[in-house]
């Protein structure tokens, strides 16, 4: 076995290994929109604020909640950790951040924008708001913002005010702060959610697949027009998940080894055919828009990116002419040419998919349509590569 395909084996053992390490560890009780309940356990702050996955005590599989057969999920404190909400005519899953005398969900909407929702036993259920308007002055364009929610908050908190309440800022972190002073001047904190000291999350995938590649060349005298060649594509890429959850754009960068090339029959009378076969290492900077929210379970993906290959294959064993007695004869040795060991950077364009199977860990598969050019542009390697991958949450 080749040294790649017996490290790209390893890599995927090690995957199945982490995936079967699941960790089920938060006693929950549902509460269905039909009035019934059951008891189970859920994956710690697991959520991708679209559905939850819910394993029931004594069931062999699990179930998938949403906000239309929920009506809330409580935890073994007695705490409503998620619970369903309308708003815009819709239903949510709304996630709890603090929890107290008056508490705080957060929740995405249909336009991914980042919402947040109080409730009380005084006041019921309050949604947070922020409103931003275009207004024009001088033939010039502003941006406003409106923060209505400062004036909810000072309102709902009566004489517990934080200090620099008017202060707080629209997103999670800044806002469960407030209601935890809140809270802790009531003596009434109950639950504090991780979420809100969320980081910025890494995800390292490793991925293997398959190139189309076919061959361009300027010389047309030189060969007919090449066949498709399918060669190996494996390495590793990392990636960076914003810590603004209703963030869409992420960022990644690759390393893959990969084999492109074709070959072409030759119109000449010296050989029979050329064969062109690029081993090169590429690195990739990719920029991907996510279809849904990045914490989406299943969500598809579209992206650009550059790419800088450098061939590790002699270039005079990567291009030669064979002849009809099957004799391989090196390009370059007999024409003169200023070839380079490596590709000019180009862009390449890609779509696909991420599936989230728990808080660690994830799939992948993807389509990448590549146009790789060598410095002097004399071979143009073309074609999709398809790769498919497991990927770990940081």
């Amino acid at each position: 076995m080749k040294p790649i395909y017996y490290c790209l084996f390893l890599c995927l053992a090690f995957a199945g290994k982490s995936f079967s390490q699941e960790n089920l560890n938060t006693k929950v009780t549902v509460r269905y929109t039909n009035g019934t309940e059951k008891s189970g356990k859920m994956y710690t702050e697991t959520y991708n604020f679209t559905s939850l996955d819910f394993y029931p005590a004594e069931a062999n599989n699990s179930e998938n909640l949403t906000a239309t057969t929920i009506l809330s999920v409580t935890d073994s404190k007695g705490n409503e950790i998620f619970k369903s909400y309308s708003a815009d005519n819709q239903k949510y899953l709304t996630k709890l951040l603090v929890g107290g005398d008056i508490n705080l969900y957060y929740y995405v909407d249909s336009s991914a924008n980042e919402r947040f929702m109080a409730q009380s036993e005084e006041f019921g259920d309050k949604d947070l708001l922020q409103t931003s308007f275009s207004k024009s002055i001088d033939s010039k364009s502003y941006q406003t913002v409106t923060k209505q929610y400062i004036g909810t908050m000072k309102v709902m908190f009566g004489n517990c005010q934080p200090k620099n309440v008017d202060n707080t800022k629209y997103n999670v972190s800044s806002l469960s702060r407030a209601f935890e002073d809140y809270n802790t001047c009531k003596n009434k904190l109950t639950y504090s959610s991780p979420l809100q000291n969320k980081k910025a999350e890494l995800r390292l995938g490793i991925l293997a697949g398959a190139n189309f590649t076919t061959v361009k060349t300027p010389l047309n005298t030189l060969v007919e027009d090449f066949d498709a060649k399918t060669g190996i594509a494996v390495g590793t890429e990392l990636t960076y998940i914003p810590t603004i959850a209703a963030s869409k754009i992420t960022g990644t960068l690759g390393v893959f080894y990969t084999e492109k090339g074709s070959s072409a029959k030759s119109l000449r009378q010296n050989f029979s055919t050329l064969e062109v076969d690029y081993k090169a290492v590429e690195i990739n900077f990719d920029m991907r828009y996510s279809i849904l929210n990045v914490d989406s379970k299943l969500n598809p993906f579209l992206g650009i990116g550059l790419s800088k290959g450098f061939i590790i294959n002699d270039m005079l064993d990567a291009v030669v002419k064979v002849t009809e007695d099957g004799e391989r004869i090196s390009y370059f040795e007999e024409t003169p040419y200023n070839y380079s060991q490596s590709y000019k950077l180009s862009i390449h364009f890609e779509g696909g998919v991420n599936y989230i199977l728990n808080n660690t860990s994830g799939l992948i598969a993807k389509a990448v349509y590549f146009d790789n050019r060598e410095n002097s542009e004399f071979f143009q390697a073309q074609g999709i590569s398809l790769q498919v991958g497991y990927f770990f949450r940081f």
